[in-house]
């Protein structure tokens, strides 16, 4: 008795050792990097539920429930299973890539007798046959994933989170958790999660980058497009008054914006084709439209000059998010 006692201590204590490492290992890595038997899952395969302490032929017959589960991964010593999706379209045949340990059990679905189950391939992806043969929704898929972003996480269970983090050299625009909650209808809750860089400055649905090299503004027009924004335009005194106070203000030197009239004298358009409104941030006596004045520079006093557009500045870029 007291044998028996002592082993399963043991076994609880490799259990809880178990669960532990790989909670903190998943904290750390993408969802698609934290299954691992030999070598490392495809990215496009996920667990989506453990189950604990039920036994391998439960986890069979969990995994033959649910439309989304494809395989099982049992592990003997710890009674834990882990049922297994993979993310639809995927063309690599996930099976050439995934090897058995030793203490594991590997299944596949499509190698078992599914006839009482027919009624399951009506479910949808996330779908579960219950008793009485209707289909529930038993879990979501991978979150989609955001550019620039990783998603951490490792179970995708009905009530589960998972997070979003932003890439190292980016920051999320707009400041919240980047947390999702996989729902009972099978899908993610909606996050306003967008990962841009460290350097840009961001308000409303925009963001800001001072390009610091001094070029002319027909050269800071391409390099903006080239970095996937444009030479900025500013259209309410709101934006022009966060412009100078928080990138103006902090470079505290001239830039290029995107206003010209060098298709018409003194008709002032952006770069988009607009017209200015009846708001504009000229300076006193601007424009003066001396010695070929038709490009657009946010000048020092925070004010708007018309300067010539060989001149050499900074440029401010400007990203619709």
């Amino acid at each position: 008795m007291k044998f028996k006692t002592i082993n399963h201590f043991y076994r609880n204590v490799l259990l809880l050792g178990f669960l532990v490492t790989n909670m903190c290992f998943a904290n750390k890595t993408h969802f698609s990097r934290w299954i691992k038997i030999d070598t490392e899952y495809p990215k496009n395969i996920y667990i989506f539920e453990t189950i604990l302490m039920k036994g391998l032929d439960h986890c069979i017959e969990s995994c033959k429930t649910k439309a989304m589960c494809e395989y099982i991964n049992f592990e003997v010593n710890a009674n834990m299973c882990s049922l297994i999706g993979v993310e639809k379209n995927v063309s690599d045949d996930p099976d050439e890539k995934i090897e058995k340990k030793k203490g594991h059990v590997l299944g596949k679905k499509k190698d078992w007798n599914l006839d009482e189950y027919e009624v399951c391939k009506l479910c949808n992806h996330s779908g579960e046959c219950n008793v009485d043969q209707k289909c529930q929704n038993s879990g979501c898929g991978p979150p989609r994933e955001k550019e620039n972003a990783t998603i951490h996480g490792n179970m995708f269970f009905i009530g589960d989170k998972a997070e979003y983090k932003c890439q190292k050299g980016y920051k999320n625009m707009f400041n919240n958790t980047g947390i999702v909650t996989c729902q009972s209808s099978g899908t993610w809750s909606i996050t306003n999660f967008k990962c841009v860089k460290d350097e840009w400055i961001c308000h409303g649905n925009s963001c800001y980058f001072v390009d610091q090299t001094q070029r002319s503004w027909y050269e800071g027009k391409i390099h903006c497009n080239e970095t996937g924004g444009f030479l900025a335009d500013i259209k309410s005194q709101q934006e022009n008054l966060f412009i100078i106070e928080n990138v103006l203000n902090v470079y505290t030197s001239e830039m290029w914006i995107g206003g010209n009239d060098l298709q018409n004298e003194r008709n002032w358009r952006w770069l988009d084709g607009t017209q200015f409104g009846d708001w504009t941030g000229w300076g006193q006596g601007e424009p003066g439209g001396f010695f070929l004045e038709n490009c657009l520079l946010l000048w020092s006093d925070n004010m708007w000059h018309d300067a010539n557009c060989y001149w050499r500045h900074k440029s401010l870029c400007k990203f619709n998010i």
